[in-house]
């Protein structure tokens, strides 16, 4: 046996949940991925190091953010037989179409690659989201405009928002909520205050998250303007790789919050205002 470290680096992104790590054995029926058997190791929380004992033989290591999200959340890595410990390091990338991923750092192999871009075929998490929403309308024969639907009160945690459709909770992780209907997604992510090694205000978390999104979307920093809105800080993310969305950053009692309205490109224009609506509705109960 050997030992396995991992060191997740602290990410903005990277707050939204542990990551799940599992080893390739013939043995496990711990979960399947692609026909084959996986070994959970344990998880990955944010800006920790992690230490799996391992056999030498070689094998595929995935992480992943749940299995629900397993074929298109995930990195692998095969790692060489051997007697010797190994060491990793990765961080959580920014892509909410495909439920911000785990991405192992350099060197990436070309089989690495080519499981990243196999994941790409599911154009996403959300757009999973939406063709089952789709779908399942068409079947039971159930249409009808948002402007006709009654809002709806949905939770995360201490905060409340009043949304206007179709929307489904598709929530499965620890301080991270979704919520999406058939052409719109909000998905909302806490992190403690206390989780940053010095107090920051909300405006100083806003430019932070700003920044942390340079190497997803590169030049975003520059071109994107923070504003000041009521009690938030927001800016736009437009026509990004088919999609547009808009981020609201808040500060409740004892954490800060990141809203993240997205839609396809092509109806951004539309539900720009109800972006705005939505948001407007946001409210923070007092912390249990």
């Amino acid at each position: 046996m050997r030992k396995l470290f991992i060191r997740r680096e602290k990410s903005f992104v990277g707050c939204l949940g542990k990551y799940k790590v599992y080893l390739q054995d013939s043995n496990s029926s711990d979960l399947k991925i692609k026909k084959e058997n996986y070994r959970k190791l344990g998880v990955l929380k944010n800006g920790k190091d992690a230490c799996f004992e391992i056999p030498n033989e070689e094998a595929k290591l995935y992480v992943i953010a749940g299995k629900a999200s397993k074929s298109y959340c995930n990195d692998m890595i095969k790692l060489p037989s051997g007697e010797q410990d190994l060491y990793l390091v990765g961080k959580s990338s920014y892509n909410p179409f495909k439920g911000n991923p785990f991405r192992f750092s350099d060197p990436v192999t070309e089989e690495m690659l080519q499981n990243r871009k196999s994941t790409n075929k599911i154009l996403g998490f959300w757009i999973a989201f939406y063709i089952a929403c789709i779908i399942v309308g068409f079947i039971i024969g159930f249409s009808v405009a948002m402007a006709e639907l009654e809002p709806e009160v949905f939770t995360a945690d201490e905060m409340s928002i009043t949304l206007t459709g179709e929307f489904e909770d598709y929530s499965t992780e620890e301080d991270e909520f979704v919520f999406a209907d058939d052409d719109t997604s909000v998905v909302i992510s806490k992190t403690d205050s206390d989780y940053f090694e010095v107090p920051l205000t909300l405006e100083e978390y806003s430019e932070a998250v700003l920044l942390s999104l340079e190497d997803t979307i590169p030049g975003i920093s520059k071109t994107a303007v923070l504003e000041k809105v009521g009690d938030a800080y927001t800016f736009e993310s437009l026509n990004y790789e088919g999609f547009s969305e808009v981020i609201y950053l808040y500060e409740s009692e004892d954490a800060f919050w990141m809203v993240v309205f997205t839609c396809y490109e092509e109806d951004y224009a539309y539900y720009e205002a109800y972006f705005d609506e939505w948001a407007d509705s946001i409210t923070f109960a007092e912390a249990v």
